[in-house]
């Protein structure tokens, strides 16, 4: 039985049985779960002290560090290549107090990048997740070496993905965390775990 399919199951529990995995065996835990057991985790997640910028850069890492959070979604398509992508994040001189970032997917040339800043969530909707990617907001400036050209999300295929979303994250641990996109006040109901790679 995996772990979320526990009734018994609390946040406490499941923390505490993430804290003990690296990076590897929580990514291979991972790969057992749906969209039910994600929900769930999302759930659970609620009980968690508030996510921060330290979960995804961690403190002591200079500006232009990447720190590579690899994911997987519940959105219901045939081919698990498709559930799988990576979400690099860091912190540049330009936008200070937040964290940039992309996704990294199989369809990332032919839909596009998804550029994101990672930021506080305003008041009203922290109970949501207390950090959100934002796909409302892109970065400026100079981007790290190897990553894709910068692009807004309302501009060609990938205004279908990104545009108008916003994902919620709350932590699941010390290296993993659960997201659930919103499109305005609607939640899409499809929740993503991400793992930090150290």
């Amino acid at each position: 039985m995996a772990l979320l399919d526990d009734s018994g199951l609390t946040y406490t529990l499941m923390r505490e049985h993430f804290d003990a995995l690296d990076a590897a065996a929580a990514w291979a835990e991972v790969q057992r779960y749906g969209g039910k057991q994600l929900r769930r985790m999302y759930e659970l997640a609620i009980e968690a002290e508030p996510i921060t910028m330290d979960h995804f850069v961690p403190p002591g890492l200079e500006e232009g560090v990447i720190v590579n959070h690899r994911g997987r979604n519940s959105i219901p398509l045939p081919l698990d290549t498709f559930r799988m992508f990576s979400k690099p994040m860091v912190k540049l001189v330009q936008h200070p107090g937040v964290v940039c970032g992309f996704n990294d997917t199989a369809t990332t040339g032919s839909i596009g990048p998804g550029f994101f800043i990672c930021r506080e969530s305003d008041a009203e909707h922290a109970e949501r997740g207390a950090w959100v990617v934002d796909y409302l907001q892109v970065p400026s400036g100079d981007m790290p070496d190897g990553w894709p050209r910068l692009k807004r999300n309302e501009q060609g295929l990938q205004r279908f993905v990104y545009g108008g979303t916003q994902d919620y994250m709350r932590k699941v641990a010390d290296r993993v965390s659960i997201g659930m996109p919103f499109k305005g006040a609607k939640s899409l109901g499809m929740p993503f775990v991400l793992i930090r790679e150290d």
